[in-house]
């Protein structure tokens, strides 16, 4: 059965691969020419990412090592939806986690797709006021090691600019908080 997607007419989409949080599509393609082709695109779990920001305008980002990228990487709080999770939920389950942190103010600053050309994903982004522990501390999945980093929001700021952050959805959140503080007379 082929369908229209956009000015490609897919004739057939195989799985070549599928886990639980990724999937890896092969569709044969007609396109805009009418030349025949192969179009390949992951598929990832939808997630949250979060500027975490205590009373004081401090923001806490993590520091990990990301395998693909074979370095550390800094950023914002961040991790998949789970089964059932709203985006708000799945941003409070993952503060509460990575931080042991819960927030008194939440605030959605709309969602990034990180490489719609080849990646189907919506990352939704948040930033959280008012912050303070939660009394339970850190529980972090088995496979995650990170060191907690807490600023001056004005400073991750800038480490944004001069490419000290440079994970995608952490970019974006961090000026879209930035634009939130100013035009509500926070910063």
């Amino acid at each position: 059965m082929s369908y229209k997607n956009g000015h490609w007419t897919v004739t057939s989409s195989t799985t070549i691969l599928d886990k639980p949080w990724l999937k890896v599509y092969e569709d044969e393609v007609v396109d805009a020419s009418g030349a025949d082709t192969e179009f390949y695109y992951v598929e990832l779990t939808d997630g949250a990412s979060v500027v975490v920001l205590d009373k004081d305008l401090n923001v806490c980002l993590i520091e990990t090592t990301r395998y693909a990228l074979q370095s550390k990487s800094i950023e914002v709080v961040s991790g998949a939806r789970e089964e059932g999770e709203t985006p708000q939920q799945n941003a409070e389950r993952e503060v509460a986690e990575e931080l042991g942190m819960e927030s008194c103010e939440w605030i959605e600053l709309g969602i990034l797709h990180r490489l719609p050309g080849k990646i189907r994903q919506t990352e939704s982004l948040f930033l959280a006021l008012g912050c303070d522990t939660n009394g339970s501390g850190q529980h972090l999945d088995s496979d995650e090691s990170l060191e907690v980093i807490k600023i001056p929001f004005t400073e991750a700021v800038d480490w944004v600019i001069n490419g000290k952050i440079t994970q995608a959805a952490s970019c974006v959140a961090i000026l879209k908080s930035e634009k939130y503080l100013r035009d509500n007379n926070l910063l």
